[in-house]
């Protein structure tokens, strides 16, 4: 997004705000503080709900009603949209969104486009939530994050006594498979992680440790190799970070000891994660450099096609970027890799705060974790919402400005 789209897009929803104000269909300031709460409930509920909501609708209706709030917080606050101009993450992650959809023209089915760029529009809006809802109420941002800590922390609990029981099945909310329960589970456990690093006080460590403890049980027990090399390698980055911080006292000398250890780990768990789904990686870019290197098969949001595997079952590409190359060509993955660069290049811009821990941890591991695992990045709410775009959006929202951001 231009300046100049943004400045008309910002006159346009100006005009109308004004008017909707005249018409006495608005009240004016007064409805702001309440849709920023509005904002930071569906957001949360939309990040945490998924180890508490059963039923993917009951879990979609949120990210509806976060986008009608948001249109209507934008109506009452246009100028907000030049927030967006500044941050060179939020272009790419929409100009990303707007080529996915496209990408599935050639195709001729315009339903599949225009379903395709629904959970686009979606995506765009919960990216947008975040921003508003931190630059507007600071602490909102590692709030959210406490509070899908305390729910996955929970939904782990109910899993780990299911598991003891022969009985994992029972586990709550979306976590509908083994490796889909590993991942949220391990984002959870790096938010967890992230808090405990910026810990300011040994009460609130006391109030992180149970939640750590539970989280990396049920990672234990559900036992995928590259959930745990992602969690080590997160917890490698921040430690790093702490250590660096703390260079000259004996916190400095923890963290290296703890950055140590998660050396440690990942080399443990390399060479397993390292073999990956070789065969489906090279079944899917064979069909990949077949069918359209450059711009792609199009995203086939009905379901994937055309993958055979010698001795595996193969229903996606168990990698987002192998699965960019597949669906959006060089092109689409291209647009991912500037996202990527960006986002790390705004995360480092960004003045030291807990949120900005938190999103380290989150973009380090979801980036890790979603090399082995995953397919499509615009599906409705699901676990990619979690892994990929809650940390993404946490980093478009720190973007640097004057004072602190979270």
């Amino acid at each position: 997004m231009s300046s100049t789209e943004a400045g008309v897009a910002s006159g346009t929803l100006g005009t109308l705000g004004t008017w909707m104000r005249e018409k006495r269909l608005l009240p004016g300031d007064s409805l702001r503080g309440d849709l920023e709460l509005a904002l930071m409930a569906l957001a949360t509920v939309c990040v945490a709900g998924f180890f508490i909501i059963p039923h993917g609708r009951m879990h979609s209706f949120a990210s509806y009603a976060l986008a009608l709030v948001v249109a209507v917080y934008l109506v009452l606050r246009p100028h907000l949209l030049r927030w967006s101009v500044k941050s060179r993450t939020l272009f790419f992650s929409i100009l990303l969104l707007i080529y996915l959809p496209l990408s599935a023209v050639g195709s001729g089915e315009l339903e599949l486009v225009a379903y395709a760029g629904a959970n686009a529009l979606l995506i765009v809006t919960f990216l947008f939530a975040l921003l508003l809802v931190v630059r507007s109420r600071p602490r909102s941002g590692f709030a959210i994050t406490c509070i899908t800590v305390a729910a996955a922390a929970s939904a782990a609990a109910y899993y780990l006594l299911g598991w003891m029981n022969d009985d994992a099945a029972t586990a709550w909310g979306r976590l509908r498979t083994p490796t889909i329960a590993a991942m949220a589970f391990g984002s959870a456990l790096v938010m967890a992680l992230g808090g405990i690093v910026s810990c300011r006080s040994q009460r609130e460590l006391i109030l992180w440790i149970p939640a750590i403890a539970l989280l990396s049980a049920a990672c234990l027990a559900l036992a995928v190799d590259y959930v745990g090399f992602g969690v080590a390698s997160a917890l490698l980055i921040l430690s790093l970070e702490r250590a660096w911080q703390n260079r000259f006292g004996r916190q400095g000398a923890i963290w290296a000891v703890v950055a140590i250890i998660s050396l440690g780990v990942c080399a443990q768990l390399l060479t397993s994660v390292a073999a990956g789904p070789v065969a489906v990686w090279e079944s899917v870019l064979s069909s990949a450099f077949e069918d359209a290197a450059i711009l792609g098969a199009g995203i086939q949001v009905a379901g994937d096609v055309g993958l055979a595997c010698d001795g595996c079952d193969v229903d996606h590409a168990h990698s987002i970027y192998v699965s960019m190359l597949r669906h959006g060509g060089v092109i689409g993955l291209l647009l991912l890799t500037a996202l990527v660069m960006f986002a790390i290049s705004e995360l480092t811009e960004a003045p030291a705060s807990r949120l900005r821990t938190v999103g380290a941890g989150c973009l380090a591991y979801g980036l890790i974790v979603l090399v082995f695992d995953g397919d499509k990045l615009m599906p409705k709410i699901d676990f990619i919402w979690l892994l990929f775009w809650f940390p993404v959006g946490l980093v478009i929202a720190l973007r640097p400005r004057r004072g602190r951001v979270a």
